[in-house]
């Protein structure tokens, strides 16, 4: 009885030796990845024409049948990058009875002559379109009402108004050639009003 006793104490001594000679020590160290940052973007639309210091577009007065006015807008995207977006605009304040049955307009993109693009330039924008785009011949200006979707930047070849990009129009509108002894001295004061979003988005 006392032999086994001993054998199973010399054994557990045994046992605890050769773990004991298993165990080692290792170094370690630990870091973190602190302070991350997520920060969403900005949408920033302007109309920025830098040869103008206001945003009106047309001061036409004492016009008769067949005569026009021309003026240019510019429009710029100086969102964050990659905020990519589509923009349309449209007129406010038609009223029928007054000078606007009887104003036509015709919309073209990137005018070849009779803009100086050199400010835009300066200021590093890129001129978005094709030279001389026609985007709408004359057309009756009410066409311009809200939900109509003559002067826009949807889809033209399929890609984004992107951040830098500028977009010149030039804007004539005439009094129709018909217009009658009803329409002297009437007048039609109307906004222009931009709505824009980012590109992805389906719907406005």
């Amino acid at each position: 009885m006392k032999r086994t006793t001993v054998m199973s104490v010399l054994l557990v001594c045994l046992a605890a030796l050769m773990i004991g000679m298993g165990t080692s020590a290792y170094f370690s160290d630990s870091a973190a990845s602190t302070d991350n940052l997520f920060q969403a973007g900005t949408m920033d639309f302007r109309i920025a024409d830098p040869g103008t210091l206001s945003n009106q577009l047309f001061n036409a007065t004492n016009m008769k049948p067949g005569d026009s006015a021309t003026a240019f807008i510019a429009v710029v995207n100086d969102s964050t990058p990659g905020m990519g977006m589509k923009w349309h605009a449209w007129i406010d304040g038609f009223d029928s009875g007054i000078l606007d049955d009887v104003l036509e307009v015709r919309v073209t993109l990137h005018p070849s002559s009779g803009y100086d693009y050199s400010g835009l330039a300066a200021a590093g924008y890129t001129i978005a379109g094709p030279a001389d785009q026609l985007v709408t011949d004359w057309t009756p200006i009410t066409a311009l009402a809200s939900g109509n979707t003559i002067l826009e930047w949807a889809t033209p070849a399929a890609v984004a108004f992107e951040p830098g990009w500028a977009a010149v129009y030039r804007l004539d509108v005439r009094v129709s050639a018909t217009a009658g002894n009803a329409y002297q001295g009437s007048v039609f004061t109307g906004d222009i009003n931009f709505a824009a979003t980012q590109y992805e988005n389906p719907g406005w």
